[in-house]
């Protein structure tokens, strides 16, 4: 599932890539294979290699973030509140504002 919360992050930002091993992973059980063979995600284009990795640490910093410091926020296209863990609005799918190093647009976050 990390990987293709991965590849959807990539993708939303232009950056084309694709799971490998992913099918191997369900045979691991069967056959005790080495943990080499978790699905990953491999981009197409390595100049993207560096803009990829901060935004994936990026992505985890935000899943680490304590949860006081989440807040739940409403989305500026349809209005619909969203928990704080989104990035997507769960409605519209429109983008969390300040995703992604822009600025936050405090007003639309619940507290």
């Amino acid at each position: 599932m990390e990987a293709h919360l991965v590849r959807a992050l990539l993708a939303d930002e232009g950056i084309e890539s694709v799971i490998v091993n992913e099918m191997l992973q369900m045979a691991q059980g069967d056959f005790g294979l080495a943990p080499t063979v978790a699905p990953q995600v491999a981009l197409l284009d390595l100049r993207d290699a560096e803009r990829a990795r901060c935004l994936v640490a990026e992505m985890v910093a935000r899943a680490r973030a304590e949860p006081s410091e989440q807040v739940a926020w409403v989305c500026a296209s349809c209005g619909e509140e969203n928990e704080a863990s989104f990035e997507l609005c769960w409605q519209c799918q429109a983008p969390r504002p300040g995703l992604a190093g822009e600025g936050a647009d405090i007003s639309a976050e619940v507290r």
